[in-house]
């Protein structure tokens, strides 16, 4: 699998961030489900470790946060059970223009 990620991304948050914000806007884009005006896509650590096999749960769970804290990303769970706490993320309007932006 090939992710294309941007350098911009990479120099501002890490190579980790920008991948895990790659695969997750790509992700968003093909197979998001609209809720809240937003589209959402579900996703484990365990399935980005197994889209990324050199990063471990917590460099995935540090990545996260980072686009968390930073505000490009939203998390929220939107489960039937109470036992899947599984996250779904939404890109906010900075996170898209982020994603967006050309390299230049």
């Amino acid at each position: 699998m090939t992710v294309t990620y941007s350098t911009k991304m990479a120099t501002r948050f890490g190579i980790n961030t920008a991948l895990v914000a790659a695969y997750l806007y790509k992700e968003t884009q093909t197979n998001g489900k609209e809720a809240h005006e937003r589209l959402w896509v579900r996703c484990s650590r365990k399935k980005l470790t197994a889209v990324f096999p050199f990063m471990g749960e917590k460099a995935v769970a540090n990545a996260l946060k980072r686009l968390t804290v930073y505000g490009l990303l939203l998390k929220y769970e939107y489960n039937d059970s109470r036992f899947d706490r599984t996250l779904s993320f939404s890109f906010t309007d900075y996170g898209k223009a982020m994603m967006e932006e050309k390299d230049g």
